[in-house]
């Protein structure tokens, strides 16, 4: 269905874990309070990926803000353009895989491991093909003003605003209090 069609999100495995590695990286990077150790990180990229090795938290860091960039454009083409400057930073080369009685599945650097070349890459095909398959206004930041988290809008109307439910909350519940008489 084109990007105009009116249907939830539904990728397949891949994408779909994928793109969710890069909210999840993103976020990761986008709190305030303290920096990100190299303990977290590998935690949070063994979850999509085994990972054997040290990483390079500040290679990463950078990563997550381009990926932030990637999130927080202001329009489509801006997106778009920051994604084709992703790809070109992490030279996807696409091949077909077959490993650990997985289905066949893309790989998109040949190198084994979490270096952020191969993870790059990954996550910029898996947000490309959220922006080509269903839509550039896919991805976004959450507006509620003491958040940085980002999202993937996966509703049918595509109407996320906010990154939880939580957010979402607080803000309706501010304004709400705002609204009310007597409020100042």
């Amino acid at each position: 269905m084109s990007p105009t069609g009116a249907r939830p999100i539904d990728y397949d495995t891949f994408t779909d874990q994928t793109v969710s590695e890069a909210v999840d990286l993103t976020n990761l990077f986008a709190r305030a309070d303290e920096p990100v150790t190299a303990e977290e990180l590998h935690r949070l990229l063994h979850l999509y990926v085994l990972v054997d090795e040290p990483v390079d938290v500040g290679a990463f860091a950078e990563l997550a803000k381009t990926l932030r960039g990637v999130f927080e454009a202001a329009d489509a083409s801006e997106r778009v353009a920051l994604l084709n400057d992703l790809l070109a930073a992490h030279e996807p080369h696409p091949f077909i895989a077959e490993h650990d009685g997985q289905a066949p599945h893309f790989h998109y650097v040949s190198d084994d491991g979490a270096d952020v070349r191969r993870v790059g890459a990954s996550l910029a095909m898996a947000l490309s093909h959220v922006v080509v398959d269903d839509g550039a206004e896919r991805l976004g930041a959450c507006r509620a003003t003491t958040c940085r988290n980002v999202f993937v809008d996966r509703t049918r109307n595509r109407s996320q605003q906010f990154c939880s439910k939580t957010c979402a909350t607080r803000v309706h519940v501010a304004a709400h209090r705002a609204r009310a008489p007597g409020a100042h």
